[in-house]
């Protein structure tokens, strides 16, 4: 059920976020977000998910802690199998190069 609610939340977002060119949906309470785009393992198709951030600089973290669910989020396998990314934050995308932190 967590996962569904996840996804319905998750594409609500990705649209508000999309349509007001990142102005409306950029922050939950004082978390920014971002958008993750990754190319799905398994269909090849782009997958786009709300995360919340830290930045340092011009790098960014995220953390799969899939709503602390007891497996890894969809999107964390999909950047392990390909690490070129997406993130799109306030309108601007960029590419980028996802990697595990040590």
């Amino acid at each position: 059920m967590r996962d569904r609610w996840n996804k319905w939340f998750g594409a609500g977002h990705r649209a508000v976020l999309r349509a007001s060119g990142g102005r409306v949906g950029r922050r939950i309470g004082k978390a920014p977000i971002l958008l993750l785009t990754t190319t799905g393992r398994r269909s090849g198709q782009a997958r786009t998910v709300p995360l919340m951030y830290w930045s340092d600089g011009d790098r960014f973290a995220i953390v799969a802690s899939n709503a602390g669910q007891d497996h890894a989020p969809a999107w964390y396998g999909n950047l392990l199998a390909q690490p070129a990314v997406e993130i799109e934050l306030l309108g601007e995308r960029m590419a980028a190069t996802a990697r595990t932190a040590s």
